[in-house]
């Protein structure tokens, strides 16, 4: 902003909601400058970027997951990271092709319209400030010696463990911590778990400690500290490999952009092959019982369960997210690469389904896994033990709808998940169009993301008094005082169901459908920008017609009496 005045410019293209709302206050640009990515096509950028990010599975990815010279855990490391880092470069590519009408100047302001240089750039200042996928400690250079005072921790507790019977979970993510306390109530085990911990200072360090003598004594938990990474003698082969993989790809944008994300990639090489030794010598001598997660794909868990699986111990995967069958090619990769370490593993012992919407997927990315169906444990409600009770209206006249969901920062997860400009575009769609329709209120919960912030959501949106932005109180709360949820793609779709409460999909431009509609249940609708007025009025008279009725099928949707069980039913 300080050079605003040296430098003659066509167009400026805030790349963030936030930025955006930044440079409209400051006042200094000429409105008609500021390109708004609101008004993309973004069915057109999403298949856009799908179909390079398929092309660089074929090419890249899956060679990397091949290449048995680097160990299983590693490999489901990378493969994972590096196709969400592709789906951002992807991204950047494209906005900047579309609309590279502007002067960039390096420095000493040269001018130069290359569209590489544009990326770098825009990637080196992700990385640097840890944006997005970016923000992944294992992309960082952890110290190359050890805490003093995470091994004074890791020693106590490996003494603690000697004599009892723990199991180990993924952290303190999702419901992670309720599961855990039924566990430990009912087996009588401790609990242990592994972390991250990037070096800050001495007191921090120590209140670190503290707070795990009193999860021991108080919760039942103990943690192991992973703080530090020396240079592994494998990391400059396993580099060369992949480094060679990306440069003999016929990808050219992947090889420009490697001496930017080359850094990254040892990083995350030298945090695995770190980690591997780690929990070799944690567990060299005590074994845990089972193992709990919520995820296999990343932050040391690959790590974890490749040692675990080697010592026959048995691993349970219960996905925290939604995952559902796909009908394109494009949703079919993205889809693919989400639920590997979510839903499936080649590490877990048994994959577990919590709706038919899992079971459907899971056959579709694999036939190697035995499913074990569950009702809903890691989200939503288990309604085999507790049956919702919906708050009564206190105006019966009133249609509510809960608008909640999450978008994708710098578009890592393509085809099944928003933008967060394509998110504004949707809501601005939806609430021009509640206003047009008598009785309808609409409630929006948005967690604050970096991106995009609830302020500056609010001051892009339009206003109404049929809308009320509300992150007061639990989700389960607000859900159950409204007739319906919509979203795009997220869990809280499944969520909702397992509440019995009717459930719309929509989006601006896309096609993708994360849920299907179904004329039977009345529970799933897919709504569209064209005629959304006719579509809120038809939904709003069916989900009020079926209130009364009380008729519906849902054994598409939710697994019925005999179909599934509770996931301790499964444990010995």
């Amino acid at each position: 902003m300080k050079y605003r005045n040296y430098i003659d410019y066509e167009s400026v293209i805030p790349l963030t909601p936030d930025t955006y709302s930044f440079v409209l206050k400051t006042g200094k640009f000429d409105k008609n400058n500021i390109i708004n990515l609101c008004d993309i096509n973004f069915e057109d950028l999403q298949n856009k970027i799908s179909t390079n990010l398929v092309n660089s599975d074929v090419e890249i990815l899956s060679k990397i997951a091949d290449e048995e010279s680097i160990s299983q855990a590693i490999r489901q490391n990378l493969t994972s990271e590096l196709y969400c880092v592709f789906g951002c470069l992807e991204y950047l590519y494209s906005i900047f092709e579309e609309h590279n009408k502007f002067s960039f100047f390096q420095q000493g302001f040269h001018e130069t319209k290359d569209l590489d240089f544009l990326v770098s750039s825009v990637l080196e200042k992700l990385i640097n400030t840890s944006q997005g996928i970016f923000s992944l400690a294992s992309f960082k250079n952890l110290s190359e010696k050890d805490s003093v005072i995470s091994s004074l921790n890791n020693t106590f507790v490996k003494k603690l463990l000697k004599k009892k019977n723990f199991y180990i979970s993924s952290g303190q993510f999702y419901r992670i911590p309720e599961i855990s306390k039924s566990i430990k109530q009912s087996k009588d085990l401790l609990e242990v778990q592994i972390s991250i911990q990037e070096r800050k200072n001495l007191f921090l360090d120590l209140l670190q400690i503290f707070r795990n003598i009193f999860n021991f004594y108080v919760k039942g938990r103990l943690t192991f500290y992973y703080s530090s990474s020396n240079k592994n003698p494998l990391l400059e082969e396993h580099f060369q490999k992949i480094k060679t993989i990306i440069l003999d790809s016929p990808l050219k944008r992947a090889s420009q952009q490697l001496p930017v994300i080359s850094g990254l990639i040892k990083n995350q090489l030298n945090f695995s092959l770190g980690c591997e030794d780690f929990v070799a010598k944690i567990f060299e001598r005590t074994h845990p019982l089972f193992f709990l997660s919520h995820q296999i794909r990343w932050m040391m868990m690959p790590e974890l369960a490749q040692f675990l699986k080697s010592k026959k111990i048995p691993i349970h995967l219960i996905s925290h997210g939604s995952h559902s069958p796909s009908d394109d090619d494009y949703s079919y990769n993205a889809q693919k690469f989400l639920a590997n370490g979510l839903l499936f593993s080649n590490f877990s012992t048994y994959s577990y389904c919590q709706s038919p919407f899992a079971l459907e997927a899971l056959n579709q990315f694999t036939s190697k896994k035995e499913a074990r169906k569950i009702f809903p444990l890691m989200w939503g409600n288990d309604y085999s033990k507790v049956k919702v009770k919906r708050i009564k209206k206190k105006n019966p006249d009133l249609f509510k709808i809960i608008y909640a969901g999450t978008f994708k920062p710098y578009c890592l997860r393509p085809a099944i998940y928003e933008t967060s400009f394509e998110l504004i575009k949707s809501l601005r769609i939806l609430i021009d169009t509640v206003d047009q329709v008598e009785g309808v209120r609409l409630t929006i919960r948005m967690r604050e993301e970096d991106e995009c912030s609830l302020d500056t959501l609010k001051s892009l949106l339009p206003s109404s008094e049929n809308i009320v932005f509300d992150n007061s109180g639990t989700f389960e709360e607000k859900l159950t005082r409204h007739d319906c949820l919509m979203s795009f793609s997220s869990t809280t779709l499944e969520e909702a169901l397992s509440y019995s409460i009717p459930v719309a999909t929509f989006t601006c431009d896309s096609t993708y459908r994360h849920l299907k509609q179904t004329s039977s249940s009345g529970l799933v609708y897919n709504l569209t920008k064209e005629n959304l007025k006719e579509q809120l009025i038809s939904m709003k008279e069916s989900i009020e017609s079926r209130f009364e009725s009380g008729s519906e099928d849902n054994s598409k949707i939710l697994w019925v009496d005999g179909q599934a069980l509770n996931f301790f039913d499964f444990l010995p």
